[in-house]
């Protein structure tokens, strides 16, 4: 009697992942982390910054929808103020799971600003009398700035991909679709995390990064 044959539990594939990053930085602070996931399997996509500083949140949304992979179904992380976006992105894209990485996260629904009222004091603070902000890095006191970056050449990478945001930016609006907080989720914090709300899921804006 031949006996049954045991088959190997098949592993689902990998959705495509897509990596956000900041508008005020751009895609090589996910450099290294990219070809480490890269070398897990992932099919990583670094979504380009824009090649000119978003005026608005609605104009950054529009960039971010047109440079996501073509794919059915997408894994999406997102890097600071880029977290913002994630749960507009999820009104036009099957996002299948979200990981806010040391991000902003925004309110359960409706408009939200792009800066929280400490940081939009921060801000207003730098701004030129242009309107512009500098970028990102002079931001803060060199001895703070210095140790984010492990060698010169990666500074000087991602400095180059720096914009100089205005600062109306950071005053705009961005539309939050209820129903986002329901997705699959997973917060990644390099320091204090945010408080989590009644259903276990942080929230409040993460004011420690770009």
């Amino acid at each position: 009697m031949r006996g049954r044959g045991h088959s190997e539990p098949v592993t689902p594939p990998l959705p495509p992942l897509a990596l956000l990053s900041s508008p005020l930085l751009g895609p090589a602070v996910w450099g290294p982390v990219s070809q480490v996931l890269a070398g897990l399997g992932w099919d990583v996509h670094l979504v380009p910054g824009p090649a000119t500083a978003p005026n608005s949140g609605d104009e950054m949304l529009t960039h971010l929808i047109a440079h996501l992979p073509a794919a059915p179904d997408l894994a999406v992380a997102a890097h600071s103020n880029a977290g913002l976006y994630l749960p507009a992105l999820t009104r036009v894209r099957q996002i299948v799971s979200s990981v806010y990485v040391d991000a902003a996260l925004p309110a359960a629904d409706g408009p939200i600003p792009l800066a929280p009222p400490r940081l939009a004091s921060f801000v207003a603070d730098l701004a030129a009398p242009d309107g512009l902000l500098p970028p990102w890095s002079r931001w803060w006191d060199e001895a703070d700035v210095a140790p984010l970056f492990p060698d010169p050449a990666t500074r000087a990478e991602v400095e180059r991909q720096q914009h100089r945001l205005p600062l109306d930016y950071f005053t705009s609006t961005i539309d939050t679709p209820t129903g986002w907080t329901d997705q699959p989720a997973a917060y990644l914090s390099f320091g204090e995390a945010p408080r989590p709300n009644a259903a276990g899921r942080p929230t409040g804006a993460a004011l420690s990064g770009p």
